[in-house]
């Protein structure tokens, strides 16, 4: 079954407008997938472009950039030490203690030249990840979903462009998935079982008649999806129904995630990619930067992958 609702509109939006603080870090070429550590106190997230991910304490101002060998797409935290690392095409697990890395998975499907993009761990601790499409083949990616036994489903197989933001209602009986290249943040209704997600599928809300893509996203405790726009500069706050509560203007174009951290889930990370033309990157100076909000209480907290 797929439902196709109303189609969502910009106008009469009202805007928010919290003070940021711009993380006193180098610029990022392509910030992406940030996620609150619990054990470490601190946010996480990678450099696609530049191989590398970054431990930000917001308590401390402590930053630790570690090199990678390749493109890390998604981070998801396990305990205290290991991290779930996702490259284009396999999984890996990472300790950050001993440097260790330890395959986890290799699709067959990278295979066909899909590869991984955005992946983020549902609230019983299981991890969701998608790809992107192969232009050059014209072969579509799927959803992959990693249980604690290693086990896994393929959802969606062969039906996303560009998979993007995810995310799940505190009650974990929705799911949010964003296809960037179709411009649409898809609901899923699923009561805590994925098996048949695929029958339960609606449009959530659609941008139409702009150059805007939706990217990265979280959802509050109220329920609320937050949806950083890529080229608008702009992060949107939607209400469950799909309409726009409000949203943020940022001063740079390209706000690729949004993720709540903190003890009580109340301070807001953005990561922003820098421009691709010499005028874009004048005109601002801010982007690659992440932008850290205080005082913002929204956030769900995260939960760990279950090894």
């Amino acid at each position: 079954m797929f439902i196709k609702l109303g189609k969502r509109k910009f106008n009469m939006t009202r805007i928010f407008s919290p003070e940021p603080s711009i993380i006193n870090l180098p610029k990022f070429k392509l910030g992406e997938s940030p996620v609150w550590w619990g054990e470490r106190n601190s946010f996480i997230f990678t450099d696609i472009l530049d191989n590398k991910i970054c431990l930000f304490n917001p308590f401390l101002l402590t930053t630790k950039i570690i090199k990678t060998s390749e493109p890390v797409v998604c981070i998801v935290p396990c305990n205290e030490q290991v991290l779930l690392l996702t490259y284009y095409t396999k999984i890996c697990t990472f300790n950050i203690e001993t440097n260790v890395i330890n395959d986890f998975f290799v699709s067959k499907e990278t295979e066909l030249g899909l590869r991984f993009n955005d992946g983020k761990c549902d609230h019983l601790g299981r991890f969701w990840v998608s790809g992107i499409r192969n232009e050059s083949t014209g072969i579509n990616s799927s959803i992959f979903i990693f249980f604690n036994n290693r086990s896994y489903l393929v959802k969606e197989r062969n039906n996303i462009f560009l998979g993007n933001g995810l995310g799940w209602d505190k009650n974990n009986k929705l799911f949010y998935f964003t296809d960037s290249k179709k411009k649409i943040i898809f609901s899923y209704q699923y009561s805590n079982d994925p098996v048949d997600i695929d029958t339960k599928k609606s449009v959530f809300f659609e941008l139409n008649n702009c150059n805007h893509e939706p990217d990265g996203l979280c959802v509050d405790k109220n329920g609320y999806v937050w949806s950083c726009i890529w080229n608008s500069g702009e992060i949107l706050r939607i209400k469950p129904n799909g309409e726009i509560d409000f949203k943020i203007k940022l001063p740079v174009s390209r706000p690729t995630s949004v993720t709540f951290g903190g003890q009580n889930s109340d301070i807001m990370l953005v990561t922003t990619a820098r421009p691709s033309s010499n005028d874009q990157k004048l005109n601002e100076p801010d982007a690659g930067k992440c932008f850290l909000y205080k005082s913002m209480p929204y956030g769900l907290p995260t939960e760990n992958f279950k090894l």
